[in-house]
Protein backbone atom coordinates (compact mmCIF):
# COMPACT_ATOMS: atom_id res chain seq x y z
CA UNK A 1 0.00 0.00 0.00
CA UNK A 2 2.77 2.55 0.67
CA UNK A 3 3.81 4.62 -2.35
CA UNK A 4 0.51 4.14 -4.22
CA UNK A 5 0.07 6.81 -6.91
CA UNK A 6 -2.93 9.02 -6.10
CA UNK A 7 -4.78 11.68 -8.10
CA UNK A 8 -7.20 14.05 -6.36
CA UNK A 9 -10.06 15.53 -8.40
CA UNK A 10 -11.48 18.70 -6.85
CA UNK A 11 -9.21 20.86 -4.69
CA UNK A 12 -11.60 22.25 -2.11
CA UNK A 13 -11.98 21.94 1.66
CA UNK A 14 -12.40 18.18 1.97
CA UNK A 15 -9.49 17.62 -0.43
CA UNK A 16 -7.05 19.68 1.62
CA UNK A 17 -8.60 22.92 2.83
CA UNK A 18 -9.63 21.80 6.31
CA UNK A 19 -5.96 20.99 6.98
CA UNK A 20 -4.58 24.09 5.28
CA UNK A 21 -3.08 25.56 8.44
CA UNK A 22 -2.81 22.50 10.67
CA UNK A 23 -2.07 18.87 9.80
CA UNK A 24 -2.34 17.47 13.33
CA UNK A 25 -5.77 15.90 12.66
CA UNK A 26 -6.81 13.81 9.65
CA UNK A 27 -9.57 15.99 8.19
CA UNK A 28 -8.79 15.82 4.46
CA UNK A 29 -7.84 13.43 1.70
CA UNK A 30 -4.42 15.02 1.31
CA UNK A 31 -3.42 14.43 4.93
CA UNK A 32 -5.01 10.97 5.05
CA UNK A 33 -3.01 9.80 2.03
CA UNK A 34 0.18 11.30 3.48
CA UNK A 35 -0.36 9.38 6.72
CA UNK A 36 -0.68 6.17 4.69
CA UNK A 37 2.53 6.83 2.76
CA UNK A 38 0.80 7.25 -0.61
CA UNK A 39 2.12 9.68 -3.27
CA UNK A 40 -0.01 12.57 -4.48
CA UNK A 41 1.00 12.58 -8.14
CA UNK A 42 -1.72 14.86 -9.51
CA UNK A 43 -4.61 17.18 -8.71
CA UNK A 44 -7.38 18.51 -10.93
CA UNK A 45 -9.88 21.34 -10.57
CA UNK A 46 -12.02 23.42 -12.91
CA UNK A 47 -10.34 26.47 -11.36
CA UNK A 48 -6.71 26.46 -12.52
CA UNK A 49 -5.54 28.83 -9.78
CA UNK A 50 -7.09 26.64 -7.09
CA UNK A 51 -5.46 23.54 -8.57
CA UNK A 52 -2.08 25.27 -8.63
CA UNK A 53 -2.43 26.47 -5.02
CA UNK A 54 -3.36 22.96 -3.93
CA UNK A 55 -0.39 21.49 -5.78
CA UNK A 56 2.02 23.92 -4.13
CA UNK A 57 0.57 23.43 -0.65
CA UNK A 58 0.63 19.63 -0.80
CA UNK A 59 3.70 19.16 -3.03
CA UNK A 60 1.69 17.51 -5.82
CA UNK A 61 3.69 16.64 -8.92
CA UNK A 62 1.17 17.63 -11.63
CA UNK A 63 -1.88 19.84 -11.66
CA UNK A 64 -4.40 21.17 -14.19
CA UNK A 65 -8.00 21.43 -15.34
CA UNK A 66 -8.08 18.60 -17.90
CA UNK A 67 -8.97 15.38 -16.08
CA UNK A 68 -8.32 13.13 -19.06
CA UNK A 69 -4.87 14.58 -19.65
CA UNK A 70 -3.94 14.25 -15.99
CA UNK A 71 -5.13 10.64 -15.83
CA UNK A 72 -2.97 9.83 -18.85
CA UNK A 73 0.09 11.71 -17.56
CA UNK A 74 -0.07 10.63 -13.90
CA UNK A 75 -1.20 7.00 -14.34
CA UNK A 76 -2.72 6.91 -10.83
CA UNK A 77 -3.58 3.68 -9.08
CA UNK A 78 -6.11 5.39 -6.79
CA UNK A 79 -8.29 8.46 -7.43
CA UNK A 80 -10.21 10.55 -4.89
CA UNK A 81 -13.15 12.45 -6.41
CA UNK A 82 -13.75 15.44 -4.13
CA UNK A 83 -15.88 17.57 -6.45
CA UNK A 84 -19.47 18.74 -5.83
CA UNK A 85 -22.02 16.08 -6.84
CA UNK A 86 -23.23 17.89 -9.97
CA UNK A 87 -21.33 16.48 -12.93
CA UNK A 88 -19.94 13.61 -10.87
CA UNK A 89 -21.14 10.93 -13.30
CA UNK A 90 -18.84 11.98 -16.16
CA UNK A 91 -15.89 12.38 -13.82
CA UNK A 92 -16.32 8.88 -12.42
CA UNK A 93 -16.80 7.50 -15.92
CA UNK A 94 -13.49 9.04 -17.03
CA UNK A 95 -11.65 7.81 -13.95
CA UNK A 96 -12.89 4.24 -14.26
CA UNK A 97 -12.13 4.21 -17.99
CA UNK A 98 -8.51 5.07 -17.16
CA UNK A 99 -8.11 1.68 -15.52
CA UNK A 100 -7.37 2.79 -11.95
CA UNK A 101 -7.41 0.11 -9.26
CA UNK A 102 -9.83 1.83 -6.84
CA UNK A 103 -11.79 5.08 -6.49
CA UNK A 104 -12.92 7.02 -3.42
CA UNK A 105 -15.91 9.29 -4.16
CA UNK A 106 -17.15 11.96 -1.80
CA UNK A 107 -20.74 11.90 -0.62
CA UNK A 108 -23.42 12.58 -1.70
CA UNK A 109 -22.75 10.18 -4.53
CA UNK A 110 -24.51 12.30 -7.19
CA UNK A 111 -26.86 15.24 -7.66
CA UNK A 112 -29.76 13.00 -8.74
CA UNK A 113 -30.93 9.50 -7.95
CA UNK A 114 -30.63 8.52 -11.63
CA UNK A 115 -26.98 9.62 -11.74
CA UNK A 116 -26.26 7.78 -8.49
CA UNK A 117 -27.64 4.57 -9.98
CA UNK A 118 -25.68 5.19 -13.18
CA UNK A 119 -22.45 5.51 -11.18
CA UNK A 120 -23.32 2.32 -9.35
CA UNK A 121 -23.72 0.61 -12.70
CA UNK A 122 -20.25 1.73 -13.80
CA UNK A 123 -18.52 0.26 -10.76
CA UNK A 124 -17.01 -2.89 -12.19
CA UNK A 125 -13.96 -2.28 -10.00
CA UNK A 126 -13.86 -1.02 -6.38
CA UNK A 127 -15.62 2.30 -5.90
CA UNK A 128 -15.84 3.43 -2.30
CA UNK A 129 -18.16 6.24 -1.19
CA UNK A 130 -16.70 8.45 1.52
CA UNK A 131 -19.20 8.14 4.33
CA UNK A 132 -16.48 8.15 7.02
CA UNK A 133 -18.84 6.88 9.71
CA UNK A 134 -19.18 3.65 7.74
CA UNK A 135 -15.53 2.95 8.70
CA UNK A 136 -15.53 4.38 12.23
CA UNK A 137 -14.96 1.58 14.80
CA UNK A 138 -17.67 3.11 17.03
CA UNK A 139 -20.37 2.83 14.36
CA UNK A 140 -19.12 -0.58 13.22
CA UNK A 141 -19.55 -1.81 16.79
CA UNK A 142 -23.09 -0.43 16.83
CA UNK A 143 -23.86 -2.24 13.56
CA UNK A 144 -22.70 -5.53 15.09
CA UNK A 145 -24.83 -5.02 18.20
CA UNK A 146 -27.94 -4.22 16.17
CA UNK A 147 -27.35 -7.22 13.87
CA UNK A 148 -26.92 -9.50 16.90
CA UNK A 149 -30.23 -8.33 18.36
CA UNK A 150 -28.72 -7.49 21.75
CA UNK A 151 -30.41 -4.07 21.79
CA UNK A 152 -33.87 -5.38 20.98
CA UNK A 153 -36.13 -3.93 18.32
CA UNK A 154 -35.95 -0.28 17.35
CA UNK A 155 -38.90 1.69 18.73
CA UNK A 156 -38.11 5.32 17.89
CA UNK A 157 -35.31 7.57 16.77
CA UNK A 158 -34.33 11.21 16.30
CA UNK A 159 -31.36 12.48 14.30
CA UNK A 160 -30.34 16.13 14.27
CA UNK A 161 -28.26 17.65 11.50
CA UNK A 162 -27.04 21.12 10.62
CA UNK A 163 -26.78 22.85 7.25
CA UNK A 164 -28.26 21.30 4.14
CA UNK A 165 -29.70 17.81 3.99
CA UNK A 166 -27.64 17.00 0.89
CA UNK A 167 -24.45 17.81 2.78
CA UNK A 168 -25.15 16.48 6.26
CA UNK A 169 -28.42 14.53 6.60
CA UNK A 170 -26.88 12.13 4.09
CA UNK A 171 -24.56 10.87 6.85
CA UNK A 172 -27.43 9.89 9.13
CA UNK A 173 -29.49 8.36 6.34
CA UNK A 174 -26.58 6.12 5.33
CA UNK A 175 -25.99 5.09 8.95
CA UNK A 176 -29.68 4.29 9.49
CA UNK A 177 -29.74 2.17 6.33
CA UNK A 178 -26.63 0.34 7.54
CA UNK A 179 -28.23 -0.34 10.92
CA UNK A 180 -31.79 -1.20 9.94
CA UNK A 181 -31.86 -1.97 6.22
CA UNK A 182 -33.87 -0.20 3.50
CA UNK A 183 -36.51 2.19 4.80
CA UNK A 184 -40.10 1.04 4.33
CA UNK A 185 -41.15 4.65 3.75
CA UNK A 186 -39.69 8.14 3.55
CA UNK A 187 -41.62 11.39 3.71
CA UNK A 188 -41.03 15.06 4.31
CA UNK A 189 -43.07 16.43 7.20
CA UNK A 190 -41.86 20.03 7.25
CA UNK A 191 -38.83 22.26 6.97
CA UNK A 192 -37.50 23.75 3.75
CA UNK A 193 -36.11 22.34 0.52
CA UNK A 194 -32.54 22.59 1.75
CA UNK A 195 -33.33 21.71 5.38
CA UNK A 196 -36.31 19.34 5.37
CA UNK A 197 -37.74 17.42 8.29
CA UNK A 198 -37.66 13.80 7.13
CA UNK A 199 -39.43 10.80 8.60
CA UNK A 200 -37.97 7.40 7.79
CA UNK A 201 -39.75 4.19 8.79
CA UNK A 202 -38.05 0.88 9.50
CA UNK A 203 -40.40 -2.05 10.18
CA UNK A 204 -42.89 0.26 11.86
CA UNK A 205 -40.40 2.32 13.87
CA UNK A 206 -40.09 5.97 12.85
CA UNK A 207 -36.87 7.99 12.86
CA UNK A 208 -37.11 11.77 12.46
CA UNK A 209 -34.27 13.72 10.87
CA UNK A 210 -34.46 17.28 12.16
CA UNK A 211 -32.58 20.32 10.80
CA UNK A 212 -31.34 22.90 13.29
CA UNK A 213 -31.59 26.34 11.64
CA UNK A 214 -30.59 29.37 13.66
CA UNK A 215 -28.16 27.72 16.06
CA UNK A 216 -24.73 29.24 16.56
CA UNK A 217 -23.29 25.76 17.06
CA UNK A 218 -23.53 22.77 14.71
CA UNK A 219 -25.50 19.95 16.37
CA UNK A 220 -25.06 16.51 14.88
CA UNK A 221 -26.77 13.94 17.07
CA UNK A 222 -28.49 10.57 16.94
CA UNK A 223 -30.79 9.12 19.58
CA UNK A 224 -32.17 5.61 19.23
CA UNK A 225 -34.69 3.98 21.57
CA UNK A 226 -34.68 0.20 21.47
CA UNK A 227 -36.78 -2.27 23.42
CA UNK A 228 -34.18 -2.76 26.11
CA UNK A 229 -31.51 -0.13 25.51
CA UNK A 230 -31.12 3.52 24.62
CA UNK A 231 -28.28 5.17 22.74
CA UNK A 232 -27.51 8.86 22.38
CA UNK A 233 -24.61 9.86 20.14
CA UNK A 234 -23.53 13.50 20.24
CA UNK A 235 -21.30 13.11 17.21
CA UNK A 236 -20.54 16.82 16.96
CA UNK A 237 -18.99 16.62 20.45
CA UNK A 238 -17.45 13.15 20.04
CA UNK A 239 -19.29 11.50 22.92
CA UNK A 240 -21.92 8.84 23.40
CA UNK A 241 -24.29 7.71 26.15
CA UNK A 242 -25.45 4.08 26.24
CA UNK A 243 -28.06 2.78 28.67
CA UNK A 244 -29.86 -0.50 29.29
CA UNK A 245 -33.17 -1.29 30.96
CA UNK A 246 -32.85 -2.47 34.58
CA UNK A 247 -35.42 -3.18 37.33
CA UNK A 248 -36.13 -0.13 39.46
CA UNK A 249 -35.12 -1.01 43.04
CA UNK A 250 -37.68 1.35 44.54
CA UNK A 251 -40.69 0.44 42.42
CA UNK A 252 -41.20 -3.30 41.79
CA UNK A 253 -42.35 -4.07 38.27
CA UNK A 254 -40.91 -0.89 36.79
CA UNK A 255 -37.72 -0.49 34.76
CA UNK A 256 -35.39 2.45 34.35
CA UNK A 257 -32.16 3.09 32.49
CA UNK A 258 -28.68 2.40 33.78
CA UNK A 259 -25.31 2.94 32.02
CA UNK A 260 -24.39 -0.12 29.96
CA UNK A 261 -21.20 -1.86 31.15
CA UNK A 262 -18.52 -2.04 28.49
CA UNK A 263 -19.53 1.11 26.62
CA UNK A 264 -17.65 3.55 28.83
CA UNK A 265 -15.44 5.79 26.73
CA UNK A 266 -16.83 4.60 23.40
CA UNK A 267 -17.32 7.57 21.09
CA UNK A 268 -17.29 8.49 17.39
CA UNK A 269 -14.18 9.93 15.79
CA UNK A 270 -13.79 13.08 13.72
CA UNK A 271 -10.82 11.57 11.88
CA UNK A 272 -12.57 8.58 10.31
CA UNK A 273 -11.68 9.95 6.86
CA UNK A 274 -8.33 8.35 7.53
CA UNK A 275 -10.13 4.99 7.75
CA UNK A 276 -11.85 5.64 4.40
CA UNK A 277 -8.54 6.38 2.70
CA UNK A 278 -6.88 3.36 4.29
CA UNK A 279 -9.78 1.26 2.99
CA UNK A 280 -9.50 2.47 -0.61
CA UNK A 281 -5.76 1.80 -0.55
CA UNK A 282 -6.43 -1.74 0.71
CA UNK A 283 -8.94 -2.23 -2.11
CA UNK A 284 -6.35 -1.04 -4.62
CA UNK A 285 -3.93 -3.62 -3.21
CA UNK A 286 -6.53 -6.39 -3.49
CA UNK A 287 -6.85 -6.77 0.28
CA UNK A 288 -10.15 -7.60 2.03
CA UNK A 289 -12.16 -5.01 3.96
CA UNK A 290 -14.39 -5.19 6.99
CA UNK A 291 -16.82 -2.95 5.08
CA UNK A 292 -18.49 -4.27 1.91
CA UNK A 293 -17.91 -1.54 -0.68
CA UNK A 294 -20.76 -2.74 -2.88
CA UNK A 295 -23.21 -2.60 0.04
CA UNK A 296 -21.97 0.90 0.88
CA UNK A 297 -22.44 1.95 -2.75
CA UNK A 298 -26.02 0.62 -2.64
CA UNK A 299 -26.71 2.64 0.52
CA UNK A 300 -25.30 5.74 -1.19
CA UNK A 301 -27.71 5.23 -4.09
CA UNK A 302 -30.63 4.63 -1.72
CA UNK A 303 -29.70 7.80 0.15
CA UNK A 304 -29.87 9.78 -3.08
CA UNK A 305 -33.27 8.27 -3.85
CA UNK A 306 -34.60 9.13 -0.39
CA UNK A 307 -33.43 12.74 -0.58
CA UNK A 308 -34.89 13.14 -4.05
CA UNK A 309 -38.21 11.60 -2.98
CA UNK A 310 -38.63 14.17 -0.17
CA UNK A 311 -37.64 17.08 -2.42
CA UNK A 312 -34.34 17.91 -0.73
CA UNK A 313 -32.39 20.52 -2.70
Amino acid sequence: MPDERVLIVGCGRIAGGFNEADESAVLTHAVAYRRQGARLVGCCDTDADRAERFARRWQVERWGTDLGALLAACRPEVVSVCTPPAGRLEQVRAVLAAGVRAVLVEKPLAATAAEARAIQGLAGRPLLVNFPRAFDPFYLRLEREVAAGTLGSLRQGVARYYGSALTNATHWIERLLALFGPATSARRTGGTGTEPIIELSFAGAAVLLLPTPGTQYAPFELELLFERQRLRVVDSERRAEHFESMPDPAFPGYFNLSPTPGWEGAAPSHEALGESVAAVLRLAAGQPLQVDWRALLERAALTAEILESVGAQ
